[in-house]
């Protein structure tokens, strides 16, 4: 091999970087270099304990601060207070309905009571506005109406009427 201005005859020997631990061994042949590679040293895990403190420590307040463990599966929601104005639309809109809720099952019970307290919570909002919309209050009454079973259309909207008449007086009322 040759490489620039050297001469014929004299060997060449890479220069091997200065990191590598072992010098290249010449073998019998003239130009051939076997490079011996350093043995690659396998690292052992390393353990890490974390210790947990069994109780967490006290704020100024006397109060322990919120860890990350989830809440227990019996955590209890809290119910926010309800107003004067929702405790009377709640009244006016179960008034002549004992017998009726009475007579469901259970699961038809359970939704007739959720989208009670849903519609009873939107006409809240509805009445607080500066301008009543009858109409949308009519029309949460009749779909809130319309889960009792086997019910009559002209008793669904003869008692929609009523209750959205009732509300609107309760409205007048405040003023």
């Amino acid at each position: 091999m040759q490489y620039g201005n050297a001469p014929k005859n004299v060997d060449v020997e890479p220069v091997l970087p200065e990191k590598q631990v072992d010098q290249p061994e010449r073998t019998g042949e003239p130009g051939s270099i076997e490079i011996k590679r350093p043995v690659e040293k396998k690292e052992q895990p390393v353990e890490v304990h974390i210790e947990r403190p069994k109780e967490l420590p006290k704020t100024e307040t006397g109060e322990q601060p919120l860890s990350s463990a989830p809440p227990p599966a019996a955590a209890t929601v809290p119910v926010p207070a309800k107003s004067e104005t929702y405790r009377q639309i709640e009244q006016i809109l179960e008034d002549d309905l004992f017998q009726v809720y009475q007579a469901m099952d259970e699961p038809t019970k359970r939704r007739f009571r959720d989208e009670g307290e849903k519609t009873t919570s939107k006409i809240e909002v509805i009445l607080q506005a500066t301008k009543i919309q009858v109409k949308k209050i009519l029309d949460l009454i009749k779909n809130w109406l319309k889960i009792i079973p086997r019910i009559n259309k002209h008793f669904l909207t003869q008692e929609a009427k009523i209750k959205t008449d009732r509300i609107i007086a309760l409205k007048d009322n405040q003023k």
